[in-house]
């Protein structure tokens, strides 16, 4: 869901790994949503994650907590950079 289709045309998926966290109950903590090395012509940039139209972030319940972490070539160890991958809280 995250690293080929970027949680795009992947509802059904979403729903059914919702569906299987949410047996957790009380122990589900953040859900975390981990990209592959960030893609500037899927998204723009960095920023414009968050706020692309029809973006998962605007679509997740807000019953549940999740974290986004998005690698880029400017923040990726195997780039040789020294900063964390950027990690947002949804």
């Amino acid at each position: 869901m995250t690293h080929k289709r970027v949680l795009k045309h992947c509802d059904e998926e979403f729903k059914i790994f919702l569906t299987t966290m949410e047996a957790l109950g009380e122990k589900l903590g953040p859900l975390l949503f981990q990209f592959g090395r960030f893609d500037e012509t899927v998204f723009g940039s960095l920023d414009d994650f968050p706020r692309e139209p029809n973006s998962v972030s605007e679509r997740l319940p807000k019953e549940h907590k999740f974290v986004v972490k998005i690698r880029s070539p400017k923040t990726d160890p195997r780039a040789g950079a020294k900063k964390p991958v950027r990690s947002q809280l949804l």
